[in-house]
Order: C-alpha cells, then sequence, then structure tokens
C-alpha cells in the first residue's frame, strides 16, 4: 500500500479498522458515468464496479517536450546522479522535481531539499570547484496522508524508505496536529518561501524538534 514499512504498516492497520475493501493491480480503463460503472484492468481480465462517487488520479508521465529529447532515461524522465543531481551525460545539466527519475515520490518537500544540493554544486560547477560525492541529497521526500476526521500521517523518508521525521513523536500515527500543520502552515512556506527559492526542507526545524535523528539530517 505504500512503500515505506514503517507508514504502509499504519495504513494497513487503518483500512483494517475501516473495513475498507483494496484492489491492488487494477488500472482504470474507462469510465461511463451514464451508468456510473468504472471499468478496470486487471492483467487480462476487465471488471466493470459500479459507484457512487469516484474519485480517480490520473497517471504520471513525463512532458513530451522533456520524454523526447536526449537528457532522458528510457523511463522519458530526466537521468540524474541520485546523490548529485547532475546528469551523468551532460555535467552542465542539473535537475530537479517531478522531471527527474530520482527514485523517490514526487513532492514538494522532495523538490524543495533539492534545491539546497542544486543550488550549492551548481555554484560548484561554476567556479570550476569539485562537486562533493559524500554530502549528498538522500532522498528526502514527504507525503502528506489525509485519514479522515482532520488527521493525517504525516510520512517523511528518504532512499531507502527509513523515516525520517521531523518531531520527535511518532508520525505514523494519524494526528490532528499534522492536519493542521499540512492546511495552515506549509501553504503559507510554500508561497512565500518555497517559490523564492527560499525554503530547502525541515532540516533545520527537524534538528531542534527531533534530536535523536539530527546524525539523520544534513
Amino acid at each position: 500500500m505504500f512503500a515505506s514499512p514503517k507508514y504502509n504498516e499504519s495504513l494497513t492497520k487503518l483500512v483494517k479498522n475501516k473495513s475498507i475493501q483494496t484492489h491492488f493491480q487494477h488500472l482504470l480503463k474507462r469510465v461511463d458515468p451514464q451508468k456510473q460503472l468504472a471499468t478496470f484492468g486487471c492483467g487480462e481480465e476487465l471488471i466493470e464496479v459500479p459507484y457512487d462517487f469516484l474519485h480517480v488520479c490520473p497517471y504520471q508521465g513525463p512532458k513530451d517536450v522533456v520524454k523526447n529529447s536526449p537528457l532522458c532515461d528510457a523511463s522519458g524522465y530526466v537521468e540524474l546522479d541520485k546523490g548529485t543531481l547532475q546528469h551523468p551525460r551532460f555535467s552542465n545539466i542539473f535537475g530537479l522535481g517531478d522531471c527527474t527519475n530520482l527514485p523517490t515520490p514526487k513532492t514538494a518537500a522532495a523538490a524543495a531539499c533539492q534545491s539546497k544540493y542544486i543550488k550549492r554544486n551548481v555554484d560548484d560547477f561554476l567556479n570550476n570547484k569539485e562537486i562533493s560525492t559524500t554530502d549528498v541529497y538522500d532522498g528526502y521526500t514527504s507525503c502528506p496522508l489525509f485519514t479522515g476526521d482532520d488527521k493525517l500521517i504525516l510520512a517523511e523518508f528518504d532512499y531507502t524508505m527509513n523515516p525520517r521525521e521531523t518531531f520527535w513523536f511518532d508520525q505514523g500515527e494519524a494526528r490532528n496536529s499534522m492536519f493542521h500543520l499540512t492546511k495552515d502552515i506549509l501553504p503559507s512556506v510554500y508561497w512565500n518561501r518555497m517559490v523564492t527559492g527560499n525554503w530547502e526542507g525541515p532540516a533545520p526545524f527537524a534538528k531542534i524538534f527531533n534530536p535523536k535523528q539530527e546524525q539523520q539530517w544534513h
């Protein structure tokens, strides 16, 4: 259900407690709004499912301008070294965010953390300095998992899928405080800090609020 084992365990318990039926590897093929039928493909089988309310997320994929360029790997995303964020074939190319093939969920939190290394490494490249291969991006990302009743699980983890939590308490538990953090505080951080290039992730706050994990934060 979720790539990080800790949060997968939390979501599995939640699904069980709410008696939610899960169906994995079912790909939506078509929707008939008149009959309120959704058709899913599971292997070679087509399954029609009647619905009252249907919430659908579109497939993710790279833009053609990126997919059809020489910068990409076989997946169609910009090929990067996952630590330095530098292109392995074009040394003057760096990347971050949703267009890249970095093996971490494509979130605003990931892009913000990546920006720290982008700024430093581009500056080093332009000044003919050696780019660090030790102090590198470790895949940090954050996924707010809404669970209902004004609560959410704030999942934070790295490339290894191990937790990289900002706070001292167990973020695998759905909390009202994390809901209000995401709803009331992070939008202001996004618009006033991130889009201006001045938000590099929660590492400074994690060192204060969760010192036990300080060694994991750069």
